[in-house]
């Protein structure tokens, strides 16, 4: 369980990008731009804090540790991008999600 919550800070960030891009009138380029940059930031902070402690908690060895990190790189990577571009519909939870976090942490 702990590894899914590890993966779901940055499909929730992608799906912000998406949400707050896919608005009639979105925000100034300025305050996109910050948005997007914050909201990059401080998903990649978040996973990997709760990465650290999912590791620490089960006492992986080096190796393990570092396997584990690149695995979540690239799927978190693979999630972002795939949460940006795809439609709202798809994953209802995911949408909601991220418009909560444009809508009370962010721009719109």
């Amino acid at each position: 369980m702990g590894f899914l919550v590890v993966g779901l800070p940055l499909p929730i960030a992608g799906s912000a990008i998406h949400t707050m891009y896919s608005v009639k009138t979105p925000p100034a380029a300025v305050w996109s731009v910050a948005f997007d940059m914050g909201v990059l930031v401080a998903s990649v902070v978040v996973a990997a804090a709760l990465y650290i402690v999912l590791v620490l908690a089960l006492d992986w060895s080096d190796d393990a540790m570092f396997g584990g990190c690149v695995v979540h790189v690239v799927t978190g990577i693979g999630l972002f991008v795939t949460a940006t571009v795809m439609d709202a519909e798809i994953l209802p939870q995911l949408t909601q999600a991220g418009r909560f976090v444009v809508k009370y942490l962010g721009p719109l």
